[in-house]
């Protein structure tokens, strides 16, 4: 199905923090059950452990657009 031109022009036209709460809640629509409170707890755990490697410096950070080019580059290379 679709999506109407002219609902889809209104949308766009939301301000950046409303498109982002629909965002929020049309994916909350599409997830069925709520994360288990252990993976809740691991996930948790896990996003400290890298959000503290990034404090510490232990961690070499890599731009998105950096990434996207050399991905671009090696499937280019590989279809060679």
């Amino acid at each position: 199905m679709a999506i109407r031109p002219e609902l889809r022009n209104e949308l766009f036209n939301l301000s950046p923090e409303e498109r982002q709460m629909l965002a929020e809640e049309l994916y909350e629509s599409l997830v069925d059950d709520p994360l288990e409170p252990e993976w809740e707890k691991a996930w948790s755990q896990e996003i400290t452990q890298r959000v503290q490697e990034i404090v510490d410096g232990s961690v070499v950070l890599v731009d998105v657009d950096e990434v996207h080019a050399e991905l671009r580059a090696e499937l280019h290379d590989s279809t060679r």
